[in-house]
């Protein structure tokens, strides 16, 4: 996980090209990741980017910072690639959790997270249930632990 505070020195408001400085960030940013190698954190910013200049509603993210929470919109991408292409010319399917916040001083902070992916449902960690450990083996209840 990488977090920044970043807002492109060459994008405002009044002078963005697309007319969406967070599409243009999210660009740049894509184009940074890219250029230091780093291809599924720049497929991440790029999904960002279309889905914000798409109109895509984000999904609100709460982060817990010490005794604060901080809401982050978000938007989770995943990237699987043809199957009809062999194994060793195909990049791993990967899944992208890109998040942001507007700070006060007028910079935006980003958070993102990147992981290989297959087929499995994303699931909430409260969905779960309460897990212990008894007598070295994993139990869980579902609501509650005796």
């Amino acid at each position: 996980m990488s977090a920044a505070c970043v807002d492109s020195p060459t994008v405002t408001a009044l002078d963005s090209a697309s007319g969406n400085p967070l599409a243009d960030t999210f660009d740049a940013l894509s184009k940074a990741a890219g250029e230091y190698g780093d291809l599924a954190r720049s497929d991440g910013f790029t999904f960002a980017a279309l889905s914000v200049r798409s109109g895509v509603t984000p999904s609100r993210l709460e982060v817990q910072a010490g005794a604060s929470v901080e809401p982050y919109d978000a938007f989770v991408s995943s990237a699987r690639w043809d199957s009809t292409l062999p194994m060793t010319f195909r990049p791993p399917a990967r899944r992208s959790l890109i998040a942001w916040r507007r700070l006060a001083d007028g910079t935006t902070r980003i958070l993102t997270l990147t992981t290989p992916s297959d087929s499995a449902p994303i699931l909430s960690p409260l969905a779960l249930g309460r897990w212990r450990l008894d007598r070295g083996r994993l139990r869980g209840r579902i609501g509650h632990v005796p």
